[in-house]
């Protein structure tokens, strides 16, 4: 077969391939292609994308793994396991379930009355119900005892007592999904104030000074009149102190909390 000759034009003719090329120049053309790396490759490494993307799919596949794994172990407990479990777990349920324990031990052990009828079944019973008993008192205690607190800081200082609240109760609001601002969350938070003791109209109160407060900033920022709404601000103010009933021990009206 002939061989073609490339004239040093450099252009390729439809019948001629990279074999026809001179070495030197067909060298020339190969060196300058670009590189496939390959795994095998001593070379090969991934980019920080792919790492990235790797790492997250491997944390993802292992949360999954263990929340499957104790799943099934939940799943494959047998009732005393689960009965267990739920002790370790929830304070409440422990802490009553040792009521009940010493209510019925306290039963057992009590002397029997004169003609008192007895059976280790009704000592179960009536010793469970005692525990039982004892449960719910030391919840009422302890929601008393939370009440009276809540009562005592709102009654030393209304002002804080209020500001607080409200901080609370818009993060609560928003943890829940509730966007700031909206009726629902205004609604949200003036019910939650009525369990705190205090009245539903401080949230309407509080966004609407929140609003003015957000529209001063605006205004001073533009250089326009602010009087107006100064005025407003310090009328809203003196709602929410008269629904405090009257001034702050810090003997200023002024709210300075601004819900979020």
């Amino acid at each position: 077969m002939a061989i073609k000759e490339n004239k040093g034009t450099g252009i390729l003719t439809p019948d001629m391939s990279i074999d026809d090329l001179p070495l030197d120049l067909r060298d020339t053309i190969l060196g300058k292609l670009p590189k496939i790396i390959t795994k095998s490759d001593p070379d090969f490494a991934m980019d920080d994308f792919m790492k990235n993307k790797l790492a997250t799919f491997k944390i993802k596949k292992e949360s999954e793994d263990a929340a499957k794994a104790e799943e099934d172990r939940l799943a494959n407990m047998s009732v005393f396991g689960k009965m267990m479990e739920k002790l370790k777990t929830d304070a409440d349920a422990r802490q009553k379930f040792f009521d009940q324990l010493g209510g019925i031990g306290a039963e057992i052990s009590r002397p029997t009355n004169p003609g008192e009828a007895r059976s280790l079944a009704r000592d179960l019973i009536v010793g469970s119900e005692q525990g039982e008993k004892r449960s719910v008192g030391k919840r009422q205690a302890e929601a008393k005892t939370l009440a009276d607190v809540a009562l005592a800081r709102q009654r030393a200082n209304p002002m804080q007592y209020y500001t607080t609240a409200m901080k609370e109760l818009s993060q609560q609001a928003v943890a829940a999904g509730l966007v700031p601002g909206t009726a629902a969350f205004v609604t949200y938070i003036g019910e939650k104030l009525r369990g705190k003791g205090l009245s539903a109209n401080l949230a309407s109160y509080s966004e609407t000074l929140k609003n003015l407060n957000e529209q001063l900033l605006q205004a001073q920022a533009a250089g326009q009149e602010t009087e107006t709404i100064i005025k407003q601000i310090k009328d809203i103010q003196g709602l929410i102190t008269g629904e405090l009933g009257g001034t702050s021990s810090s003997g200023s009206n002024d709210v300075p909390y601004k819900p979020q």
